[in-house]
């Protein structure tokens, strides 16, 4: 995904009308800092970009402490639970290579605003859900929308703060991410004890910045970058996100019928299968998803390992330390001496 730092003021564009040059970037001036209204928007604008990944975060982990409940309310298994998280991250993580080259090519804020929209959407789906069928179509949508967000939003705090700005500026996006997560398993535990499940997802509509990202985003955000008319690699996102839910859905079915169920065993197939077609498409396209030689470097293939191992351990502790404690230990979200109410 392009970033590319705003100028300074706005010039003519002089370029030939070429329709393969890349037009020019379409940005506010966010770099005069004398300007007391262009400082105002810079600050408007950080807000709302570091809101968004408060938001994201917080979804990621708000729900967790609600899941005991989900399950009993909604009655579902014990695999099926685990759908209400990997219905959201794998949707997230699936689409999330696509909206980046998405919003190379239909600018950034575009992409910004319906994400926001989207996100709000899959939330009140959720909220409103009294089957599983709609909690988890809530949650895919709600995934969806993250995917478009997340790397919008990263991509227009890039161009809004150049230089020494862009650092501060990336610095919040950090801490937005880190207290996002930790308010959702402290803010989860206290919603689900006293206003029930629904609540965990009620609560991010108010704070989301959906409904403000559509009214601000066109005075206070460079449009961005709109790259040349360049294919969409459908295939190779089709496959890749269809090996990963198949890698679950059977990792998922192990519990159940161990690795000799033919379900676990076509899901580990159809994985595999999946995952070498993602390999082979990305050796013949022109403009692959993800460049496949970026992964002939020593030190790309170590960080993109321990990214993995660590994510996939930090998801699955937090999933299974909610069921623990309110399933096997018996402690309600809401008691005062709960692990996720904050210290007096």
């Amino acid at each position: 995904m392009s970033a590319t730092p705003a100028p300074s003021t706005l010039a003519p564009d002089t370029r030939s009308a070429d329709p393969t040059s890349t037009p020019a970037i379409d940005t506010i001036d966010t770099i005069d800092t004398a300007d007391p209204r262009a400082r105002q928007r810079q600050w408007v604008a950080l807000g709302l970009l570091v809101s968004a990944q408060f938001v994201v975060m917080l979804d990621t982990s708000i729900v967790n402490v609600a899941l005991p409940s989900i399950q009993r309310d909604l009655a579902l298994s014990a695999t099926a639970i685990t759908w209400v998280v990997n219905a959201y991250v794998l949707t997230f993580g699936g689409l999330l290579l696509l909206s980046g080259r998405a919003a190379d090519l239909f600018g950034c804020r575009r992409l910004f605003t319906a994400g926001s929209a989207l996100f709000t959407i899959g939330t009140l789906l959720a909220a409103l859900a009294t089957n599983p069928a709609l909690l988890m179509s809530g949650r895919i949508i709600q995934g969806a929308g993250a995917a478009a967000l997340s790397p919008a939003a990263m991509s227009l705090l890039l161009l809004t703060y150049p230089g020494p700005q862009r650092a501060r500026a990336m610095s919040m996006r950090g801490a937005a991410s880190a207290v996002g997560g930790a308010t959702g398993v402290m803010a989860g535990g206290l919603l689900v004890g006293i206003f029930g499940w629904p609540s965990v997802f009620y609560v991010t509509v108010p704070i989301s910045i959906s409904i403000a990202a559509v009214a601000l985003a066109r005075s206070v955000l460079p449009v961005g970058a709109r790259g040349p008319r360049r294919p969409f690699d459908w295939h190779g996102a089709a496959a890749i996100t269809g090996a990963v839910i198949a890698l679950v859905h059977g990792a998922l079915g192990i519990a159940d019928g161990g690795l000799t169920a033919p379900t676990v065993r076509g899901s580990l197939t159809a994985s595999a299968a999946l995952l070498t077609v993602f390999i082979a498409v990305e050796r013949r396209t022109t403009d692959p998803l993800v460049p496949l030689e970026l992964f002939a470097s020593r030190t790309m293939r170590t960080g993109v390992a321990l990214a993995v191992l660590g994510g996939a351990a930090r998801a699955s502790t937090f999933v299974l330390v909610a069921l623990y404690l309110q399933q096997a230990l018996h402690l309600a979200p809401s008691r005062p001496d709960s692990p996720w109410s904050p210290p007096p």
